[in-house]
């Protein structure tokens, strides 16, 4: 009978402990995303109005926008693509959209219009990521309407590398500039708000 050495059944335990951490993770990390877009609604009990800023970004088709949304947001830096694409990376990001979508057709969430944003890192030339990031926004958009939420409902927009997180610097080494990157890899989400009334 064969035997393995010590070091290889370190590396197996090792890969093994990983990947069920890595599973756990991506299974916890899924079910935030209704801690997350808790923000996104006032409760219409409260009497109070949400904040508004205005955000100016680019739908799939390169058309520029000017809209009124929630001031508040959901950040998902958790949600991949594959390189240079706008197909959703994992099983994990496809499951975060899915529970999104479930939560949109919620009765909490059912009047709600909602604001999907991607968001690029500066690789790249400024029009490419404005284009990418809509590309991204437009196919969450699209997986949430397969899932069943109205069309009407939302609205895609990317803001390309207008609104990075955390600016590489020079000093930086390559680790601690990708580190920095993934955080403005995102999509955000907030609820569009009416037109103030004139």
């Amino acid at each position: 009978m064969k035997t393995h050495s010590p070091l290889l059944l370190s590396l197996i335990t090792l890969v093994v402990v990983q990947t069920a951490a890595h599973a756990q993770r991506e299974s916890f990390d899924a079910s935030t995303v209704t801690r997350r877009m808790e923000v996104l609604i006032v409760e219409d009990a409260t009497g109070s109005k949400p904040e508004s800023v205005k955000r100016h970004g680019y739908s799939a088709d390169g058309q520029a926008f000017d809209l009124r949304a929630s001031k508040a947001s959901a950040t998902f830096a958790d949600i991949f693509f594959k390189f240079d694409s706008a197909e959703l990376r994992d099983a994990a990001s496809e499951l975060k959209v899915d529970e999104m979508a479930e939560l949109l057709k919620s009765a909490k969430y059912s009047k709600a219009r909602i604001l999907i944003e991607g968001h690029t890192c500066d690789l790249g030339e400024s029009d490419y990521n404005d284009k990418l990031s809509a590309q991204r926004a437009e196919a969450i958009r699209k997986r949430l309407i397969k899932r069943g939420v109205d069309k009407d409902r939302l609205v895609a927009l990317g803001f390309g590398e207008a609104e990075i997180v955390d600016p590489v610097s020079r000093r930086d080494s390559p680790s601690e500039a990708e580190a920095k990157r993934m955080k403005s890899r995102r999509v955000v989400l907030r609820q569009v708000l009416p037109k103030p009334a004139k």
